[in-house]
């Protein structure tokens, strides 16, 4: 269940499993409940499990997983030079004693890390030049979506928008010159991106399918953001076989991904998006009700949710339910006040004149 994100139905079990750790494998029952917790933001909860766990006498690798959440209780407590000290002896236990699923959680902290810091850029780009000897495999969807959820706040964000096309093609030489493909195809869709942002339509398309053909040989178990903006790219130009081909190509990755609270999220944001730019309103507002199902699934992304709650506060208005537009557009107001971006700050303004029109 936690792999998916089903973190309610973990803490309704939480005690069961420690207690069964006793008898059987201590470690890693007692690790799930704490996991549940963190991802809950509630770290003072996990604090009991954490330190059962670190009583129980964890070889090596257990050792490592237990460090990669204590980064996560450590940030979640504002404690970011912790966080950091942890999270880099996370990933040093994981090469040398972990898993896959070990390093590429090791890496993600410390990627959040890095962006908390303000200094995402030049940490993802470190990051990069130790990917060759990670051995990611199939767990690559973890590190770049993690990553490509953090790179929204360098798109929207008014201090970093400018240059991100410079920044996305200074990681793609990079990546090029370590032969890190997983980081190419991040690379090339960051840059797609940028340019979709600025309506360069065919360059921005280029780099997308790009990225895409990137992305596609390293397993199903892949990446669904690049597909999804291409969806919304056609959306833009009003190409709309062409966005509900992408749509599904993305779907068919989001049902099987790691990742899951990130690809759907931004799969039900873009379909609702396309719905409205084809003058479907009604089949936008049913997006809206299916990212709600897929939020209590498997967790909720507010960053990857993000176009969902304007988009979705303008179909509500168009299908005459005021409230429901009311909600979407108060929660994306919200979201808008929590980062300095004018874009954010624009879509929710948006959203606001369309329900008191």
């Amino acid at each position: 269940m936690a792999l998916v994100g089903e973190y309610a139905g973990l803490l309704e079990a939480g005690g069961d499993l420690i207690e069964a750790a006793r008898a059987v494998q201590r470690l890693v029952a007692a690790d799930r409940p704490n996991h549940a917790w963190l991802m809950q933001h509630r770290p003072a909860d996990a604090e009991p499990h954490l330190a059962a766990a670190d009583g129980f006498g964890p070889g090596p690798a257990e050792r490592g997983r237990l460090t990669c959440l204590r980064a996560q209780q450590a940030w979640e407590r504002g404690d970011l030079a912790a966080a950091g000290r942890h999270a880099e002896e996370a990933h040093a236990v994981a090469l040398a004693h972990g898993d896959a699923d070990d390093v590429a959680a090791a890496l993600e902290a410390l990627a959040f890390v890095s962006h908390m810091r303000g200094d995402w850029r030049p940490g993802l780009q470190h990051q990069i030049e130790r990917l060759p000897g990670s051995a990611l495999g199939q767990r690559v969807a973890r590190f770049c979506d993690f990553n490509h959820c953090l790179s929204q706040y360098q798109l929207y964000g008014d201090d970093s928008t400018r240059d991100v096309d410079e920044y996305a093609r200074e990681t793609l030489a990079l990546a090029e010159r370590l032969d890190a493909v997983p980081a190419q195809a991040f690379a090339w869709c960051l840059l797609g991106e940028s340019l979709l942002l600025r309506a360069r339509w065919d360059e921005a398309a280029a780099c997308l399918e790009r990225s895409c053909d990137l992305y596609e040989p390293l397993g199903s178990r892949t990446v669904a953001l690049p597909w999804l903006r291409r969806a919304e790219l056609a959306a833009c130009v009003g190409e709309h076989t062409e966005a509900t081909l992408f749509l599904k190509r993305a779907a068919a990755i989001a049902t099987v991904t790691p990742m899951a609270r990130h690809a759907w999220a931004r799969l039900h944001a873009t379909a609702a998006f396309a719905a409205v730019e084809r003058g479907e309103p009604e089949a936008a507002v049913r997006s809206v009700r299916s990212a709600s199902a897929a939020a209590a699934r498997y967790g909720e992304c507010p960053t990857c949710n993000a176009l969902l709650n304007p988009i979705g506060a303008q179909a509500y208005v168009q299908v005459g339910a005021p409230q429901g537009a009311a909600e979407l557009a108060g929660a994306a107001a919200r979201f808008a006040g929590s980062f300095a971006s004018s874009a954010w700050g624009a879509m929710a303004d948006v959203a606001a004149s369309a329900v008191s029109r």
